[in-house]
């Protein structure tokens, strides 16, 4: 399971999400911004989401931003900036960034399913994060 960043200008959309999941596994847990207790695409700790885990983590704004993918790339802000791979596949990383934030074992495997009709979900790293989840977190 690769810990190498892909270049999302080049990248297949399965090895984005492969790195995704790789990194969310390898952290452990689902990323919160601590100063305030919300889900964060990054928490200024070296922590992401799995969707954040593919953006640039130096734009603060991009980090912080509070809302699902569909809303983040709705936004116009002009200090936002979210690679082609993710505009063109956004059911996708909704998909993906829904497996890495519910918490209950059921609805991740909704979402696995989900994902599977797109990309290869057989690799270790989505069985880990589906076995890493608590129904009581």
């Amino acid at each position: 399971m690769s810990t190498t960043k892909p270049d999302l200008d080049t990248c297949t959309l399965q090895e984005a999400c492969d790195y995704a999941v790789a990194m969310i596994v390898k952290q452990g847990g689902r990323c919160i911004r601590y100063s305030s207790g919300f889900c964060a695409y990054g928490n200024g700790e070296g922590e992401h989401c799995a969707v954040g885990w593919l953006l640039d983590d130096t734009n603060k704004d991009l980090m912080a931003f509070r809302g699902g993918i569909d809303i983040l790339l709705a936004s116009s802000a002009s200090k936002i900036s979210v690679p082609p791979l993710i505009h063109k596949n956004i059911d996708v990383f909704d998909s993906l960034q829904s497996f890495h934030d519910l918490r209950e074992t059921g609805e991740r495997r909704y979402y696995l399913s989900r994902l599977s009709e797109d990309i290869d979900t057989d690799k270790p790293q989505y069985k880990q994060w589906l076995e890493m989840s608590t129904d009581d977190e």
